[in-house]
């Protein structure tokens, strides 16, 4: 009993005390930025615009197209984003529909470039206004997804 009570003090102090430790840092007076980027509710937008961007430096599907991804998509004006990732190709080339009078491809490349210490850089862009059909088969897409039980009844 005395042996088990005598353990459990020693392997309780042990922990204590490496838990507790201050860790010591090489680097003296480094500032992180702690700023938090918090996102505005995003708003219905209905593009005008389609973007074909070539961008570099992507190895992988989960974390570099869905960081790209996701960065494209909370830019207010920014609807859509459609890759296919090929690991063997250098340059992965992302369709982004979007309207022009709320965000220019100028504010996408360079939300893009800046992500992760610069790791991606869009190599090519090529913009393009979307045709009338383009643009009311996406409104009536979305009137088909949202109101199916009205175009049913029709």
């Amino acid at each position: 009993m005395k042996t088990k009570l005598f353990f459990t003090a020693v392997f309780g102090s042990l922990l204590l005390i490496s838990c507790g430790g201050e860790k010591k840092n090489d680097k003296k007076d480094e500032k992180k930025d702690t700023t938090a980027v918090v996102a505005a509710p995003k708003m219905e937008v209905t593009p005008n615009a389609i973007a074909e961007l070539g961008i570099k430096g992507m190895v992988c599907e989960m974390n570099c197209v869905g960081t790209v991804k996701k960065t494209v998509l909370a830019l207010a004006g920014v609807s859509s984003w459609d890759m296919e990732f090929d690991s063997e190709k250098d340059l992965n080339h992302a369709k982004v529909k979007f309207d022009k009078t709320v965000v220019s491809e100028k504010q996408m490349v360079e939300a893009i470039e800046q992500l992760n210490e610069g790791q991606y850089k869009v190599e090519s862009v090529d913009v393009r206004e979307m045709t009338e059909e383009e643009i009311g088969g996406s409104v009536f897409c979305a009137f088909v997804i949202t109101e199916s039980v009205l175009v049913f009844v029709l």
